[in-house]
């Protein structure tokens, strides 16, 4: 394992000999998550994303304890490649969705989201309306994500018992990330109308009504409530 170690840090130094490296390690260690990590960092230096995104695929599907916290790393990787970032962000849904993770996990994943989301955002202040109308269906998409797996995690706990939850479900969530969401499909909403962009405005629309609905409105003061419920039956 320290022989492992030793050529994954010199990959690091040198990644154009990296790759040499790594083909001359047995197939359980060049499968194992954190090789393909590392292969995906330099095929990513090299802009190969074609490949990165195999190794995205395949850090998701391993059944090595270590996958997931792999895959956060690697997603975080992404961040320069717009589309390959929001498949990374699907990967990891595709994983909670079939993964047993060990007792010490506890996945980021709405941190994750949102980064992405900011992201992806911020690139639709200044680009050409193709590219914008190719921005919005990826916030779309990864909008309807959060949304669903933040109604499983609702309902997981409204059924379950508190103590018996799996880990990778007791992420901490703050109000003001789910509003965050709400918001962001709102703005989405408005922008797309004012571009005149060919997206279906009722799905963003309803995305927001989704994420207000998910508030817990009966710890809210009244000022709060009557705000919800207003921003609820404006959409």
């Amino acid at each position: 394992h320290r022989l492992i170690r030793r050529q994954r840090q010199m990959c690091i130094r040198d990644s154009s000999k990296g790759l040499n490296v790594i083909d001359g390690m047995d197939s359980n260690d060049k499968e194992h998550p954190l090789t393909q990590l590392l292969i995906l960092k330099i095929v990513l230096h090299n802009e190969n994303s074609a490949t990165a995104l195999k190794c995205l695929e395949k850090i998701t599907y391993s059944n090595h304890e270590n996958s997931i916290d792999a895959l956060i790393v690697a997603a975080t990787q992404c961040k320069r490649w717009t589309d390959l970032a929001v498949k990374a962000m699907c990967f990891v849904f595709d994983a909670l969705d079939q993964k047993w993770f060990p007792e010490k996990d506890c996945v980021p994943t709405v941190g994750l989201l949102r980064y992405t989301l900011q992201m992806l955002i911020k690139m639709t202040d200044d680009c050409a309306d193709d590219r914008l109308v190719e921005h919005l269906k990826n916030i779309r998409l990864l909008l309807t994500k959060g949304s669903e797996y933040l109604q499983k995690i609702k309902m997981i706990w409204l059924l379950g018992d508190s103590s018996m939850i799996d880990l990778r479900f007791q992420e901490v969530i703050s109000i003001n990330e789910i509003e965050w969401f709400a918001s962001t499909a709102y703005n989405v909403a408005i922008k797309s109308l004012s571009s005149n962009m060919d997206l279906k405005l009722d799905c963003f629309a309803q995305l927001a009504v989704d994420y207000i609905l998910m508030i817990p409105v009966q710890e809210s003061t009244f000022p709060k409530l009557l705000h919800y419920t207003y921003w609820r039956l404006s959409l």
